[in-house]
């Protein structure tokens, strides 16, 4: 989803070290096919959100557009916003990310963690394999260790 922001030429505000990335909420909501953005911005929380203007942004961040902020500044969301935004959308590119989120958080509740590739899930079907058969010697040991010494 990040990437198709990207390519869409969202505005963008990121940190100087990487980690804090915001996402100009109008071109977030314009992408995703979001008629009333402030409804939508209503129901992001307030830590989610945030007003940028040229005196806020300064040297402590770096951005992807040249024109100047306003100075009653303009609405910049984080990146959990974003998903959260996407989720809401009935455009078929969120669609498609709202149904691989939902996969991949159900193979993590399931095996612990996501397998990206079906290379990568061949080895966990070995892997889950190798497991069940270490349960059951374990299982046939146990019980005849059990048994020997009665």
């Amino acid at each position: 989803m990040l990437k198709i922001l990207q390519e869409k030429n969202v505005r963008m505000i990121w940190s100087k070290n990487g980690e804090e990335v915001w996402f100009n909420a109008n071109d977030v909501g314009e992408e995703l096919g979001i008629v009333n953005i402030r409804d939508t911005l209503r129901n992001i929380d307030r830590e989610y959100k945030k007003k940028f203007n040229e005196s806020t942004v300064g040297d402590s961040y770096t951005r992807n557009f040249k024109d100047k902020l306003p100075n009653f500044g303009t609405t910049f969301v984080t990146e959990e916003a974003v998903y959260n935004m996407s989720f809401r959308s009935n455009k078929a590119e969120a669609k498609l990310f709202t149904k691989w989120v939902t996969k991949a958080l159900k193979q993590i509740r399931i095996h612990g963690y996501y397998i990206a590739t079906e290379k990568d899930q061949e080895w966990l079907d070995i892997r889950t394999e190798g497991k069940r058969s270490e349960k059951i010697l374990q299982m046939k040991y146990k019980s005849f260790f059990i048994n020997t010494s009665t």
